[in-house]
């Protein structure tokens, strides 16, 4: 479950949400979880309803994040196929219904990949996040990101309600031969990983032909590789 917490101080990171769909209202001051569930696609208008709970709560300060399994409009899905975007216009009614604005997001295009080759390759955009015109206006400074895919079908996304810096206190003091050498085998490992996650990043966002999937899956490899050194120093 995700932690609860003051909205103004929250950031919510979907690896917690385990690829669950969440909302939160705002009563009597205080924020409340109104329900986490998971989007299966043979229970979609079961998750419809629920998410219509919202409106029957007291408070017009509303959020939902997550995995919603399901694209607003074409241009949410890359595929080498044309066909059919079942449920997408049911989905636009419902947003229109709740009265919701569709977060914008930065970083990454697509947030989900059905991890198949060539002409069956998929990727869309099925996380994100919706707000009432009343929690925008609460927090104008929010960041919803969208991260490169990498260990999963989906790659993560965060909001930041208030993209303020958190308090660092000042560090104690260590030896320059420490710093040097940390910066030295930490540095360059970290510099090679958020390179590899800009590349990443960058194929994932601009998959044209059948040999970018390929592409994209050895870059991922590689990626993968780097992180698991990183874990183990």
């Amino acid at each position: 479950m995700l932690q609860q917490g003051p909205w103004s101080k929250g950031v919510l990171p979907r690896r917690e949400l385990g690829g669950n769909l969440a909302g939160w209202v705002e009563i009597s001051g205080k924020e409340k979880e109104v329900g986490m569930i998971k989007p299966e696609v043979f229970k979609r208008e079961e998750v419809w309803c629920k998410l219509k709970e919202l409106k029957l709560l007291a408070h017009q300060r509303r959020l939902c994040i997550g995995d919603f399994n399901q694209i607003l409009f074409v241009k949410e899905k890359f595929s080498f196929g044309d066909g059919p975007i079942p449920g997408a216009e049911n989905f636009q009614l419902l947003v229109l219904d709740l009265q919701l604005c569709d977060l914008v997001a930065q970083g990454q295009q697509f947030t989900w990949m059905n991890e198949r080759d060539e002409e069956n390759f998929v990727m869309e955009r099925l996380d994100r996040a919706f707000a009432s015109v009343e929690w925008i206006e609460t927090y104008p400074n929010y960041a919803l990101t969208n991260h490169p895919i990498i260990r999963s079908d989906h790659g993560p996304i965060t909001l930041d309600f208030e993209l303020k810096l958190p308090f660092q206190r000042r560090p104690f003091s260590v030896r320059k031969e420490f710093v040097h050498w940390n910066r030295k085998v930490f540095g360059r490992i970290e510099q090679e990983i958020n390179q590899k996650k800009r590349l990443l990043q960058d194929l994932q966002n601009n998959v044209i032909f059948m040999e970018d999937v390929g592409q994209e899956r050895e870059l991922r490899d590689e990626l993968e590789c780097l992180l698991k050194r990183e874990e183990l120093m």
